[in-house]
């Protein structure tokens, strides 16, 4: 060949198997690369180097099946420069040799272990290829679906497998294609729950494995582990018992940080950490390591109530939280050594529960200032679930009224304008109470020289000191409001639409099943999966 070509070996193969196809050849070299020589047999490819002036054999191995098939040997880059150089392929022979595989290739030992979990059997004497692929894709594809795939499913799954082995690819070719069908399905790519169309009720309760699939992606954003398909195939998953049995294991899993990261990301507004800067000559200790550490704390002391399946009012008066040696440092709590973060007792500190973590203080203030307003309307948006409304129009904001004195001083004279007053005696008293914390959550004693003053009474007359008084009457008098603060924001992202007018009875039964089992954890995730709301399709009251 003295420029770019081709030539084929048509062989009848007499069984499937590994063969070994080999040719002699010498080149003319020419140019800065040696010559290549391509081998290609259905999908199967291979690149040579041929670098030997005199004949010379070399082989490759290729995966074939039994019939007729094709092996094409391409010379693939020529080069020439007239009266000087030609890059030349002479092709002496050509072998073929096979051998029957004792081993079938899919469960092969050398093979990764995610294969041989994948294509467990292979076509042999006893099992003919359509039984092979039926058996390999069903359980494919039932894992896929996240429920039993149906006998014509899968026999359209076989059809299409043929059709590939027909086109001269091998067993594994055709299933591989079968699996990217798989893949691209609806089925695979949607929560799909099917209509009852026999039903003339407007809702209807889901079958086992749409429930199975509820459940899963609700504490681990993915799909059922088998345990609970097989609740979900034995009809287990609607016993009460069983189902909090398997939530108890579900949020001990390491998957269920997925939960802890979305859920109390989107909770806490954790997310806004991102996009909140201090102004950097102010608080020049706050950096974006130390964010990170933040909402690494209050991530993992979240995280810790749920898998300890403490009391849901555990995250308002803890007293312990989890830190390394330099988020510690940046608190002033001392004795806590190294970068691993590790539970730390916060007896005789100021701090306890979310309120006083720095991830909570710093998202809910300005770039220069604590801001009483935010952390106040984060506590009634968040804790309380009663948001104040919207702010009128044209109030200007505080830095831009003509005020003086420290701040609270300045809120008051801020109040005195009546279309503000309504909200901010809402809002401000509960975020006076954490101002002994500066705008990236380091305790501070005075403000603007001044000593702090964080009293502050409620609407109802009820009236407190600090942030540790403040955090009693959450998780004290006000704890059936929290409690069931949290429920209504677990059930919106467990169903993933907002709350109506109709679910409020469910959320008391929520509220009222987690009360029975002293609020904890574990009962008030299963109160939410036991809720009309996320086992009927098309919930109305």
């Amino acid at each position: 060949m003295s420029s770019r070509g081709t030539v084929s070996l048509a062989v009848d193969l007499p069984f499937s198997g590994l063969y070994k196809f080999t040719f002699r050849a010498r080149v003319d070299q020419a140019g800065d690369e040696p010559v290549r020589v391509e081998i290609v047999s259905g999908k199967d490819q291979r690149v040579v180097n041929v670098p030997a002036s005199e004949p010379e054999e070399y082989s490759v191995l290729l995966r074939m099946r039994k019939g007729e098939r094709k092996i094409d040997l391409s010379f693939v880059n020529d080069y020439y420069v007239a009266g000087k150089e030609d890059r030349n392929f002479y092709l002496f022979s050509v072998k073929l040799e096979g051998q029957q595989e004792s081993v079938p290739p899919a469960i092969a030992p050398d093979l990764p272990a995610s294969h041989r979990r994948l294509i467990f059997v292979t076509p042999d004497e006893s099992l003919s290829e359509d039984e092979a692929s039926a058996m390999i894709l069903g359980r494919f594809a039932s894992r896929a679906f996240r429920r039993p795939a149906t006998n014509q499913e899968v026999q359209r799954l076989v059809g299409l497998a043929n059709v590939v082995r027909d086109q001269g690819g091998t067993f594994e070719e055709s299933i591989q294609v079968a699996f990217q069908a798989i893949l691209v399905s609806p089925h695979f790519l949607f929560k799909v729950e099917r209509a009852d169309l026999e039903s003339e009720q407007e809702s209807r309760r889901i079958g086992p494995y749409e429930l199975a699939t509820r459940i899963s992606y609700f504490l681990w954003s993915s799909m059922p582990d088998d345990e609970l398909l097989m609740m979900a195939h034995r009809g287990q998953i609607t016993d009460q018992k069983r189902l909090l049995e398997k939530v108890g294991r579900m949020i001990q899993d390491p998957r269920s940080n997925q939960f802890v990261e979305h859920f109390a990301g989107q909770w806490l507004q954790l997310r806004n950490l991102d996009v909140v800067e201090p102004d950097k000559k102010k608080f020049s200790s706050y950096d974006s390591e130390i964010r990170d550490l933040m909402r690494r704390e209050t991530m993992t002391f979240f995280a810790g109530v749920m898998r300890a399946n403490s009391p849901v009012t555990q995250l308002l008066n803890a007293d312990h939280t989890y830190l390394n040696e330099k988020l510690a440092s940046y608190y002033g709590i001392e004795g806590v050594r190294g970068d691993q973060f590790r539970k730390v007792s916060l007896k005789g500190t100021y701090r306890g529960g979310l309120l006083t973590h720095g991830s909570v203080l710093t998202v809910t203030s300005n770039p220069t200032r604590t801001s009483p307003v935010k952390r106040g309307k984060w506590i009634l948006d968040n804790l309380l679930n009663t948001p104040p409304p919207p702010a009128p129009p044209n109030v200007p904001e505080l830095e831009k009224e003509q005020l003086s004195g420290t701040l609270r001083e300045r809120m008051e004279q801020h109040r005195e304008n009546p279309a503000c007053a309504a909200c901010h005696q809402m809002m401000d008293p509960l975020g006076f109470a954490l101002e002994n914390f500066d705008a990236v959550g380091r305790w501070r004693d005075r403000e603007a020289g001044h000593p702090v003053d964080a009293s502050g009474e409620l609407p109802d007359g009820t009236q407190f000191e600090g942030v540790e008084q403040l955090r009693a009457l959450l998780a004290g008098k006000r704890r059936n409001d929290f409690v069931r603060c949290v429920a209504e924001k677990m059930l919106i992202y467990a169903t993933g639409r907002g709350t109506e007018y109709y679910d409020q009875c469910a959320i008391d039964q929520i509220v009222e099943y987690a009360g029975e089992n002293d609020h904890r954890f574990a009962y008030l995730i299963a109160g939410i999966i036991l809720s009309d709301p996320f086992q009927l399709q098309g919930y109305r009251e």
